[in-house]
């Protein structure tokens, strides 16, 4: 709501997360390969890093986290 925009994409982040543990875990992620090893770590940036612009969508950055920012002075 501060920024304006981006609304429901943060939510939507997390439930990824969540859905993301629940593959995982699964049977079916069992099968694919991604519960241990490798496999595991590769999953794990595709569901963390992957949708990160839902987390902080651009207009979030530039409306609350740059002047925030440019407050403490650290840019």
């Amino acid at each position: 709501v501060p920024a304006g925009g981006g609304y429901g994409l943060p939510t939507l982040y997390f439930l990824l997360q969540a859905l993301g543990i629940a593959v995982q875990r699964s049977r079916w992620g069992r099968r694919l390969g991604i519960a241990r090893g490798s496999g595991a770590r590769v999953w794990t940036w595709l569901v963390v890093i992957g949708p990160m612009g839902w987390l902080f969508p651009p207009v979030f950055v530039k409306e609350v986290m740059v002047p925030f920012f440019q407050i403490l002075k650290a840019l």
